[in-house]
């Protein structure tokens, strides 16, 4: 547990691998094994790991979470649907999270109807969570961001939760992928009177400026690119995707040296 702690996970591996050695059908080996594979992005490795942790007691729900979570990362939805199924037979308040891997699973189908089913569904067990309508919101804004259902369920967050900053950047962040700048204007100014942050103020000047930018205002766009670029650099976790708009900017306008 040192080793996972301090992120040494090769180390980590091998330290369970010999606790196995003696005890190949250890449950408790074998869970704590497929997980650290995963992490490494062995996939292919975790998954019968897994799976013989199961075979020996399957009412391990966090195993078989981790394992549709493979499956999921290896494209293979119908599988994971199958385990995500299970988990919820057992306890459907068991995690809210099995609600939004579930509803992602059916995305990758794709099956929009069944995965509205399912968010709906887990929307009624955890009606009050941000997290889990962010987190809905952030799966369909990740796998359809033009989908009539991601549409929906953006609305429906920041109604929901008016006060919430993230509900409002990500609706920033849709309306800007639909290059609705003026519904991303009018959300970013609300992101703004609800949290002066740095956090905040840098996605902001960053949003701003890629709009600007897009609208092939260079003059306009280069400023509050700046600005972002000089603040975001300070904290301690960047936001790289943001960054990443700025070296896209210079690349565009033939300032290759810059980017």
């Amino acid at each position: 547990m040192c080793y996972i702690r301090a992120g040494r996970l090769p180390e980590a591996e091998r330290a369970f691998k010999k606790y196995l050695e003696p005890r190949p059908k250890s449950v408790n080996g074998l869970a704590a094994l497929g997980p650290l594979l995963l992490q490494q992005g062995r996939r292919q490795e975790a998954i019968p790991v897994l799976q013989r942790s199961l075979k020996l007691d399957p009412d391990q729900q966090d195993v078989r979470k981790t394992l549709a979570q493979a499956y999921i990362a290896g494209a293979s939805p119908k599988e994971a649907i199958a385990e995500l199924v299970r988990i919820l037979s057992f306890d459907p308040k068991y995690d809210l999270e099995v609600y939004l891997l579930l509803a992602r699973s059916y995305l990758q189908i794709p099956d929009e109807s069944k995965a509205r089913e399912v968010l709906d569904r887990g929307g009624s067990y955890f009606p009050a969570s941000a997290d889990y309508w962010r987190g809905m919101a952030g799966i369909l804004l990740e796998v359809n961001p033009d989908g009539v259902l991601t549409e929906e369920m953006i609305k429906q967050l920041v109604r929901k939760f008016p006060g919430d900053v993230a509900s409002h950047t990500l609706f920033a962040d849709w309306a800007y992928a639909k290059n609705d700048y003026d519904s991303c204007r009018r959300a970013l100014e609300t992101v703004s009177s609800l949290s002066p942050r740095e956090e905040t103020r840098i996605r902001i000047l960053a949003l701003h400026g890629m709009m600007e930018g897009n609208q092939e205002r260079p003059d306009s766009a280069e400023p509050l690119l700046r600005d972002f670029y000089a603040i975001n650099k300070k904290l301690h976790f960047p936001d790289q995707h943001s960054a990443m708009a700025y070296v896209e900017f210079l690349e565009r306008y033939q300032r290759d040296e810059e980017a």
